[in-house]
């Protein structure tokens, strides 16, 4: 239910002309009494024009539009929205008998700011990342048994996201997914206690290329988590791998998918700081992945997240052998690909080695990156040979 209207300032609607969801609360003229965090409005210009309908949150980003244009129903421009979406994934999965996981909803990507949700092997993962998409889980659950009608469970797994009195719990069905398909591969799944939603999807094309290149390889991969590369290389054919993490369940993980695909005779899992592991191995290493957590969740830590990419892989460039190669990825949204090729380059020439990047890597397909919305490319990677 809409309850009220937003007035913007003169001047302070280019942004949303050009199709960029967030309206900055300075924006603002004036609004509705009473309109608080949570609530669903309509937004208008200084000229009282229609510009679009989205929901309201006493912060800086102050309102997130999920339609731009006239219309009453929020439910019905959800509605749409997640339609949409899910029409789009069945376009890119329909023929993938080998894969049975990908992100179903991507926040602003597929118009629905706040909201990620990922399938499993027929359960869905639903994320709200804020209290007005949180209101509408249940009306959300409705839309996508309604659009995949073999759904067999949905997870809502937004507490870690939200400063609200919630809880992470099952909405409908009754047994959460564990298993999934991936190019054909085997993984085990810890949905309720995995980070993200339970499993990095976002890296799925990255790991089949680090598969075409593991053939005789020593590798390591560092921030490994639950093995998603580790498996991969060593489908690929790697001599051996190394998979390191700091987490000791993510390592027991790893163990567990390195098993459900019978590579345990080529396997090693360490549980480990990868910046301490990496000052104290003595092996060899032909492929190094390096696939670290965001080390920059908020704007203003920016400088400190490219002092630690710019350590990690020097580290990994000094410790490498000759024509070895890097696979190393940023995650972080504030951290851009060019801020990102910079600590990289600057990491390369404090190593005194002849590196050259011989690939970009970017997110899969069902992460899309809106044109309109420059931070929905989070996801940043480079291949690097190190001579």
């Amino acid at each position: 239910m809409i309850a009220g209207t937003i007035k913007l300032k003169p001047g302070k609607d280019s942004s949303v002309k050009r199709k960029h969801p967030w309206i900055f609360s300075g924006a603002i003229d004036n609004k509705t009494k009473n309109i608080r965090t949570g609530d669903w409005v309509k937004v208008i210009d200084s000229k009282n024009n229609p510009l679009g309908v989205g929901y309201y949150s006493d912060s800086s980003i102050a309102i997130k539009l999920i339609h731009f244009g006239f219309e009453e129903n929020e439910d019905f421009c959800l509605e749409q929205n997640i339609k949409a979406a899910i029409e789009f994934r069945k376009i890119l999965f329909s023929e993938q008998k080998n894969t049975n996981a990908y992100r179903l909803i991507f926040a602003e990507s597929d118009s629905i700011p706040g909201l990620i949700a990922d399938f499993y092997n027929n359960t869905v993962v639903i994320q709200a990342q804020t209290e007005a998409i949180h209101n509408k889980i249940d009306f959300i659950s409705e839309c996508i048994i309604k659009y995949i009608p073999d759904v067999e469970c949905i997870y809502d797994k937004s507490a870690s996201k939200l400063k609200l009195n919630t809880v992470d719990k099952i909405v409908y069905g009754n047994k959460i997914s564990e298993n999934i398909t991936e190019n054909g591969l085997k993984f085990y799944v810890d949905i309720p206690n995995g980070q993200k939603t339970g499993f990095f999807i976002d890296q799925r094309d990255n790991r089949r290329i680090v598969k075409d290149f593991s053939k005789d390889k020593n590798v390591l991969n560092l921030f490994a988590y639950t093995g998603g590369f580790s498996v991969y290389a060593l489908a690929g054919g790697a001599k051996h791998v190394d998979s390191i993490d700091i987490s000791e369940n993510a390592v027991d993980i790893t163990e567990r998918n390195i098993k459900l695909n019978g590579f345990e005779n080529n396997h090693n899992s360490i549980c480990s700081d990868a910046f301490e592991y990496l000052q104290t191995c003595t092996k060899n290493y032909d492929l190094i992945i390096i696939d670290p957590p965001a080390f920059a969740k908020k704007s203003n830590v920016t400088n400190n997240a490219l002092r630690a990419y710019k350590r990690i892989n020097l580290m990994a460039m000094q410790k490498i052998q000759k024509n070895g190669l890097i696979f190393t990825f940023s995650c972080s949204q504030y951290i851009t690909r060019e801020l990102f090729t910079s600590a990289i380059r600057s990491a390369a020439i404090e190593s005194g080695r002849n590196v050259k990047i011989l690939g970009i890597l970017s997110q899969p397909l069902d992460h899309p990156i809106s044109t309109f919305v420059p931070e929905t490319e989070y996801l940043k990677g480079l291949i690097l040979s190190v001579k």
